[in-house]
């Protein structure tokens, strides 16, 4: 698995972070980090339909592995809460970072409570695989809910992919999206809380949305290695390997112009989430990073709802906006 790597990396970054603060002025300070209580899990069934693809020693060794990503991410996040913590620590009450480190270290650990919850939830399945799956856990690898996710994420690739061919003018012109080979993972509960405001959906619909997306990307990475997409404009590929073996670059590391000039058959790459699904499985909510920038300013954050009307998944709302 490459998650305990991402974890290292992001340790590293919220330590870094909290040293430059130290010696902030005022002005600099960052708005103190707001502790978000998790979603709540939609009640729904098929995650729990979806367990009976698995035979019994592959639900075991599933929730094993699980269980063991839930405690190191538990343990991450208890880290940076202790890092917090000691910096507090070194403050007075009425210092401003005071209030930004106490509201750091409240919500790293909110989110180590979180995935001690999801640690403890696959431990008591692998002791008694038996028992129905829990519809708030991240999914089951299954063949079945692989395709589904297989079908949504193409809907929303292939849209891209022509909406670019038409606004160019080159119909049939062979234009590829490439798709990372490890999705994105969400390890804070809460990050996915305002991403559809203002989006003509329903307060009902937006919730189930939001929190099955949250609960689905919530154990770390996945691989979707194992998509086979209809069309054959998509690929898949690591976008983490060095691609250009004299400066050391990676894909997404390359400015628009060296991009283009060096890769002028990929339209697009990008790296996403699992979708998240509404309670009847017919509404979908994708969020995705994509590139190449089209200027200097960075990579771009796609989200977009897709809807499921007669066996096939269309665009209902879509939004591209620059990356937080």
């Amino acid at each position: 698995m490459r998650w305990p790597q991402v974890v290292i990396a992001i340790l590293a970054t919220i330590v870094v972070l909290i040293g430059d603060t130290k010696h902030a002025g005022s002005a600099d300070l960052p708005a103190p980090p707001v502790p978000r209580k998790s979603l709540p899990a939609w009640p729904g069934s098929h995650e729990t339909a979806l367990a009976g693809d698995l035979a019994p020693s592959e639900r075991v060794q599933f929730y094993h592995d699980q269980a063991i990503v839930q405690g190191e991410l538990e343990s991450s996040h208890r880290a940076a809460a202790s890092a917090s913590l000691s910096k507090l620590g070194e403050r007075t009450a009425a210092d401003r970072l005071s209030v930004y480190f106490r509201a750091e270290a409240d919500r790293e650990e909110m989110a180590a409570k979180y995935h001690n919850r999801l640690k403890n939830s696959y431990l008591d399945l692998e002791a008694d695989p038996t028992k129905p799956f829990r519809p708030d856990l991240p999914p089951l690898p299954t063949a079945r809910g692989q395709e589904e996710d297989r079908a949504v994420l193409e809907a929303v690739l292939k849209d891209l992919l022509d909406q670019s061919d038409a606004a160019e003018q080159r119909p049939g012109a062979r234009r590829e999206f490439v798709l990372n080979t490890f999705s994105l993972s969400d390890t804070m509960p809460g990050d996915f809380d305002r991403v559809l405001d203002g989006v003509a959906v329903s307060k009902k619909s937006a919730m189930q949305l939001k929190s099955d997306l949250a609960r689905r990307n919530a154990g770390g990475p996945t691989t979707f290695g194992r998509l086979k997409f209809k069309d054959a404009r998509i690929v898949i590929k690591d976008l983490n390997i060095i691609t250009d073996a004299s400066t050391g670059e990676r894909l997404f590391e390359m400015n628009p112009y060296e991009f283009r000039e060096k890769y002028p058959n990929i339209e697009y790459y990008a790296e996403t989430y699992l979708p998240g699904f509404s309670e009847d499985g017919k509404t979908a909510l994708v969020r995705m990073t994509l590139g190449p920038p089209s200027d200097t300013h960075g990579l771009a954050r796609y989200t977009g709802v897709v809807g499921k009307s007669q066996g096939e998944w269309k665009i209902k709302w879509s939004s591209i906006t620059l990356r937080e």
